[in-house]
């Protein structure tokens, strides 16, 4: 694996752990509920990630991931799916599969440029987004974190 590979998956698994151990730390009527009544809940914007996670993961196996499923606006969590351990059983899966994704990319493709319809973009650059969408997301959970009174930084 060439070491920009190695990196972007050290840091792709970094950022999920992160985002674990967030969700971990929140009760979940903490991440069923709408900051204001308008912000999207955790469980929300969790939903997206992992919506993200696998179709970065389609996109880097150089599947089709088909039409965005969220054209009517935010992604919504589906009721099933709002519990502490769905989500973090989702977020766990996702990741995986664009580490597994990742090791199939051939090294000297890493960073060939290529159109996804009229976006060009790299291989490395769909599994760096991952990581940093991750992170993203995590920062909102943080926020949610401080509302609710919880300063402790839970990514040890």
């Amino acid at each position: 694996m060439s070491e920009l590979k190695e990196f972007i998956s050290e840091k792709i698994a970094q950022a999920s752990g992160f985002y674990v151990n967030d969700i971990e730390a929140l009760e979940h009527e903490t991440l069923d509920k709408s900051p204001g009544g308008k912000a999207r809940s955790g469980y929300d914007f969790t939903h997206e990630v992992i919506v993200v996670n696998n179709r970065i993961a389609t996109q880097l196996r150089g599947e089709d991931p088909g039409a965005w499923p969220f054209e009517d606006g935010w992604a919504v969590c589906p009721d099933s799916d709002r519990n502490k351990e769905t989500a973090i059983a989702q977020i766990k899966s996702s990741t995986q599969a664009i580490l597994d994704a990742l090791k199939n990319v051939p090294s000297e493709k890493f960073n060939e440029k290529f159109k996804i319809g009229e976006r060009e973009t790299t291989f490395s650059s769909m599994a760096n987004l991952a990581g940093v969408h991750m992170m993203y997301h995590a920062a909102q959970l943080n926020y949610l974190q401080a509302m609710q009174g919880d300063e402790e930084v839970h990514w040890s």
